[in-house]
């Protein structure tokens, strides 16, 4: 087994454990690309298809008789553990304040 196969393996899990857990699982981390995979070509084509899209949109904007402009998603980009710690606790620090309204509302809880 290899290490991409290894990462992979363990993202899995991640996002099993969340599933079994019922913690909400973004979109973005089932399809973003593995940090493995990722390169400077793969990023400055996605910083193009992200642009082109911006323009895209900006163009439907100033077209008259236009209503609605279409918003074309970012490519997804890989997570850093960084990123992913920082998500982490960004979770921790909400489920903490949840955690202490519900007791101050409910004081049996």
């Amino acid at each position: 087994m290899n290490d991409e196969e290894l990462a992979q393996q363990q993202v899995d899990a991640v996002i099993a454990e969340r599933r079994r857990n019922k913690q909400q699982v973004t979109e973005a981390e089932e399809s973003a690309p593995s940090i493995r995979e990722w390169s400077i070509q793969a990023d400055l084509l996605a910083g193009i298809h992200d642009r082109l899209g911006s323009l895209i949109s900006a163009t439907y904007a100033t077209t008259p008789g236009i209503k609605r402009v279409p918003r074309l998603k970012p490519l997804p980009r890989p997570e850093t553990a960084y990123e992913r710690r920082m998500r982490r606790a960004r979770y921790r620090e909400r489920e903490m304040l949840h955690n202490w309204i519900v007791s101050q509302v409910l004081p049996n809880k």
